[in-house]
């Protein structure tokens, strides 16, 4: 399956051999106040294993690049008007290097990174906001 047929959770969990009720199983099994946060930082290691499955991350190769997503935050609000975060695509950067500061989620090409933001935004969304979105 290539990535780009990748546009949902559970095309993700599909391509491991792993269903939503397992989800929801891990899900009911964490303290509440770490549930979305946790279920979440899964998803997107998920997404991101799964998306670089074709040309997996080698991070002992410091000459071949990572794509990471950087973001910013937006102010928005939500229908009834209170207030609310998102976030922008501020690009998609790249590095050799295996330690820095910034995200550690990595993808083995642009494309694949922006496929990345542009299907699973919401989830990159919850986790910078620690679950706490609505």
């Amino acid at each position: 399956m290539a990535y780009t047929e990748i546009t949902t959770i559970e095309a993700a969990l599909a391509k491991k051999g792993l269903t939503m009720p397992m989800i929801e199983e891990m899900h009911k099994a964490l303290p509440e106040e770490y549930r979305t946060e946790k279920v979440v930082s899964f998803a997107l290691d998920l997404v991101e294993d799964v998306l670089n499955s074709d040309d997996p991350i080698d991070w002992s190769n410091t000459d071949k690049p990572k794509w990471r997503l950087w973001y910013w935050i937006e102010d928005a609000s939500d229908e009834d008007g209170s207030p609310a975060v998102g976030l922008s695509l501020g690009g998609c950067g790249y590095d050799g290097a295996v330690a820095g500061v910034g995200p550690r989620r990595a993808f083995a090409s642009e494309p694949i990174a922006r496929h990345a933001w542009q299907y699973f935004k919401k989830y990159y969304e919850l986790e910078f906001s620690r679950g706490k979105l609505k």
